[in-house]
């Protein structure tokens, strides 16, 4: 299906304005869905936008679930994973406070209350970072949704999850965690690389969570190619670990060794080949050399994307990401130039927590620069942990 105009046109402007369009998911969630109905509506279906559905209860408090009425996913080629997220906007039994123009209370709900929720979180949260464009504002509402267990099931009805009511928690890092922003602009060919702070190997398991968002310039003339820009994210979490392949004809699998050890020196004076990079770890659902269609469903093309990783002491030195930026324009590959901004949102966590993970990062990687706080607040321990 063909995008409305309203929604390229909004995107189009997302792209050129670098400006963020939070849009309420809408209230058709309840109808058929083998109508078709029951989809977000339009302008919420923008890529590179930020659609809010609805959910029963503001964050902290649980349970809570998708508001019956809230419009659901799966959104549009480029924007699969739609709404981005769920706040409180109502339900039977628990309705929305609206004041009126007369002072008085009125009582509703619907995803037009959700929305503006988030907008006044995320306007509150551009008020304390030192640096702000539309992509962290939606790397952020990915990022640190709240998600229940069944998040995988619930995606096309909550999206990421829940969005808090106010990201300033969030600015303070508990001790066995870490959250890095990088905010950058990539052109097409190039290739970026990022290391990303760990603590020194602590014997324990690490958990990263990756969010990248991005603007993308849009083709509303190609509803399956509806995006045209492609951020293609890779992670090496080992920089001496290397895949070694044996000669051409000889018996034997690739492996995965240490370049500086005994048993890799060996393999190469019996003619083995190392790789040129080192060894990479999954990330997203798509398996190696998956087709472009595959990859069109994993989220090859998707302008926000969030990555879950454990990693064991072995696995992880000196880990990076690396960012390689793909153009297409009518479905073919597109070699004008055109730099696209985007951010990445990491977070290091020990959830054993038998390591004080932000004071070693903070150690290592004096480079890294703490969040600032543009408001004053009561603190009530002294050295908070903000994030970088």
């Amino acid at each position: 299906m063909e995008p409305n105009r309203w929604t390229s046109e909004l995107d189009q402007l997302a792209w050129d304005k670098d400006v963020l369009f939070v849009v309420a998911a809408g209230n058709h969630g309840d109808k058929d869905q083998s109508t078709g109905l029951h989809r977000v509506q339009v302008p919420a279906d923008m890529a590179n936008g930020l659609a809010v559905g609805a959910c029963n209860a503001p964050a902290p408090e649980t349970p809570w679930e998708r508001a019956d009425y809230s419009s659901m996913g799966p959104g549009r080629h480029g924007a699969r994973i739609q709404p981005i997220g769920v706040q409180f906007g109502g339900a039977a039994g628990r309705m929305f406070n609206v004041i009126r123009a007369d002072g008085g209370f009125l009582e509703a709900a619907g995803t037009s209350f959700a929305a503006p929720v988030t907008t006044h979180a995320l306007a509150d949260l551009v008020t304390r970072l030192p640096r702000v464009n539309s992509s962290v504002l939606r790397a952020f509402a990915a990022h640190f949704a709240e998600r229940p267990r069944q998040h995988v099931k619930l995606r096309d009805e909550i999206g990421y999850g829940r969005h808090p009511l106010t990201f300033a928690d969030m600015l303070e890092c508990s001790p066995n965690e870490v959250h890095v922003l990088y905010v950058d602009e990539i052109q097409r060919s190039d290739l970026l690389g990022y290391q990303v702070p760990v603590p020194v190997s602590s014997g324990t398991d690490l958990k990263l969570n990756i969010t990248l968002a991005y603007a993308s310039p849009v083709d509303p003339t190609q509803p399956t190619e509806y995006t045209r820009a492609s951020l293609e994210l890779v992670l090496r979490p080992h920089h001496r670990n290397f895949t070694f392949r044996p000669p051409k004809g000889s018996p034997g699998a690739a492996t995965t060794l240490d370049i500086g050890s005994s048993d890799a020196a060996a393999l190469l004076s019996e003619g083995w080949t190392a790789s040129q990079e080192p060894v990479t770890k999954t990330l997203g659902a798509a398996r190696a050399g998956a087709s472009e269609a595959q990859l069109r469903d994993s989220g090859k093309w998707e302008t926000v994307r969030h990555y879950r990783v454990s990693l064991k002491p072995g696995e992880i030195e000196l880990p990076r990401l690396e960012l390689a930026y793909v153009a297409r324009r009518s479905g073919a590959l597109d070699n004008s130039p055109t730099t696209v901004p985007f951010a990445l949102l990491v977070t290091i966590a020990d959830e054993s927590g038998a390591v004080d993970v932000y004071d070693d990062v903070r150690a290592r990687f004096s480079g890294l620069r703490p969040a600032l706080r543009a408001r004053s607040r009561l603190q009530t321990r002294s050295a908070p942990r903000h994030w970088f």
